[in-house]
């Protein structure tokens, strides 16, 4: 169970799209994928595992708040694009496919880093 189901899914599509930038998807098999899609999950739920509930995002269980207000709808949109953004460039170029959870924890916990430093410059909505 993801803490943040927002940051979650972000730092995977993120990373999917790092691995995949500049190449052509050859396919129309998902099952193609899995290997791509599964070392994307392992970081993403690397990612998500050193972030604590962040409930101006996410509510018990990791679940995404509703965005009834603009300060949680600029808290998601920032904090995902952040997550997404730093995923991204931890596999820019990489399409290597064969990471599990415990190697992506050194790449994670620096992208967790990094994520803790910039969501304190984001603007609140």
């Amino acid at each position: 169970m993801a803490n943040n189901n927002v940051l979650f899914n972000a730092a995977m599509a993120g990373y999917l799209d790092g691995m995949m930038e500049g190449r052509s998807l050859t396919s129309s098999t998902a099952t193609d994928y899995a290997a791509a899609v599964t070392e994307a999950a392992a970081f993403a739920t690397e990612f998500d595992s050193l972030i604590a509930n962040d409930n101006t995002i996410s509510g018990g269980g990791g679940a995404t708040l509703a965005p009834t207000t603009a300060a949680i709808q600029g808290a998601q949109l920032g904090k995902g694009a952040c997550a997404r953004s730093i995923a991204h460039a931890m596999s820019s170029g990489r399409y290597s496919t064969g990471q599990n959870a415990a190697a992506q924890a050194t790449p994670a916990a620096r992208a967790v880093a990094l994520y803790t430093e910039a969501i304190a410059s984001l603007v609140a909505g």
